[in-house]
């Protein structure tokens, strides 16, 4: 039997990789649908991990504000996978919000020892 897009993704039994493929190509394929949207901030919630970071990832390729998408990315920065933490810092630090208060949420995060009065933004 064959899923379509939004059945791959929605399928908690499915395989996170496949899952996460599909919520790239429904933001991909419907970008301008409001269902579309609605779906990928249900998968900010979804249980696995990998799935988390493509929708915050996918929402970012469609503008979404920082506040929708950022405090799942902060989240992941703690997961037990490296791979899962290097693509949430990357995809931060990709979209320059580590400045101002983020800064120190992030440095929390990482366990890094920023200086206080240090506030460049990360290119």
């Amino acid at each position: 039997m064959r899923k379509s897009i939004k059945g791959l993704f929605l399928d908690k039994e499915e395989e996170p990789h496949v899952s996460a493929a599909a919520v790239q190509a429904l933001a991909t394929a419907a970008p301008d649908e409001a269902e579309t949207r609605l779906l990928l901030h249900g998968a900010l919630q979804d249980q696995r991990s990998l799935v988390r970071l493509s929708a915050a990832r996918a929402l970012w390729s469609l503008k979404a504000p920082a506040e929708e998408v950022l405090p799942v990315l902060t989240a992941l920065l703690s997961h037990k996978l490296v791979t899962i933490r290097t693509g949430a810092l990357n995809l931060i630090v990709s979209h320059r919000f580590c400045a101002g208060r983020r800064r120190s949420v992030l440095s929390q995060r990482m366990g890094d020892r920023l200086r206080a009065g240090d506030q460049r933004r990360v290119p």
